[in-house]
């Protein structure tokens, strides 16, 4: 719980007590999928920032001829034996997953590619959760 209560008071205090009070926002998450991979988890990243040189190739939407330089900052990167879990944090205000997903799936694709380039002997799963919806939404490749 202390691991949770810590992600969310110094990623999102001044956001969440905008919308709501903390209090309750955390008692959401602590029902969700992120709680069970913090609760397995080997190591936590929070705000996560990485630089990777690459073509995209692959990315669904992405037609880039040459390779570049991108740097981005992941809210949440979870650590297990296995695999790696990374968490998107979202408050905006859509109300259905498709459209969310649409809009954050080339970042969150962009993350996972990331990980794998640093890391590639373990799993990347990625995972929009929406504070709007109050769930937890899974990024398929």
């Amino acid at each position: 719980k202390e691991k949770i209560k810590y992600i969310f008071e110094q990623h999102f205090n001044e956001e969440i007590d905008k919308i709501e009070p903390i209090e309750s926002k955390v008692k959401l998450f602590l029902n969700s999928k992120i709680r069970e991979y913090i609760n397995q988890s080997v190591n936590i990243e929070r705000e996560k920032a990485f630089v990777m040189y690459d073509d995209l190739k692959g990315l669904e939407g992405t037609e880039l001829n040459e390779k570049i330089y991108i740097q981005g900052v992941m809210d949440l990167c979870i650590e297990t034996d296995d695999e790696y879990i990374i968490v998107d944090f979202k408050t905006d205000r859509i109300n259905n997953d498709e459209e969310l997903v649409d809009r954050y799936k080339k970042q969150i694709m962009i993350y996972a590619r990331a990980i794998k380039l640093s890391n590639s002997k373990k799993n990347v799963r990625s995972y929009i959760y929406s504070f709007h919806l109050q769930k937890t939404i899974e990024i398929n490749e």
